[in-house]
């Protein structure tokens, strides 16, 4: 529980307030800063950035049915089918009959949605590399360590219980 005395208008503080170790404030901190700038920024709010995910998680990770792509996207089934009416309209992803349930379908990005995809990824990519090109190597180095650590141990423990 977040003490009465916490701006709760500042994510930062209510983070640290949260944390139960103290060593881990300033690191939970640095990583509250990096979402909330994240979430307010256009990388989120361009070109439909959540239909976009959408297109990026099926690049990556195949055709799939709807239901599945929700699930692995942590959307409600609804929230789906209507992203994907549009990227079907705009020719982003296309369905087809599913071999294994003519009854079902997958969903899978076209090569447009690829394109799409990568010319995004390429933006980010020169957006990133702006903030830490000027990073000496040593710096980097450590940054993608701890990053690449960071990521890997937050997907293991984000995996639903077998």
């Amino acid at each position: 529980m977040v003490h009465a005395t916490v701006d709760l208008n500042d994510p930062r503080a209510v983070a640290t307030a949260s944390v139960r170790d103290p060593a881990n404030a300033s690191a939970i901190g640095a990583l509250t800063d990096l979402l909330w700038v994240m979430h307010r920024s256009r990388m989120l709010h361009q070109q439909g950035a959540p239909g976009t995910a959408l297109v990026m998680h099926l690049v990556r990770r195949g055709a799939m049915r709807s239901c599945d792509l929700a699930s692995a996207m942590n959307l409600d089934q609804s929230t789906v089918s209507r992203h994907l009416a549009h990227l079907d309209s705009a020719g982003l992803v296309n369905r087809s009959p599913d071999p294994a349930d003519g009854r079902a379908q997958l969903v899978a990005a076209t090569e447009a949605g690829r394109e799409h995809a990568h010319r995004l990824i390429a933006t980010r990519v020169r957006e990133f590399e702006q903030i830490v090109g000027a990073w000496p190597a040593g710096d980097r180095s450590d940054f993608a360590r701890l990053l690449t650590r960071f990521s890997e141990e937050f997907a293991d423990q984000m995996q639903p219980d077998a």
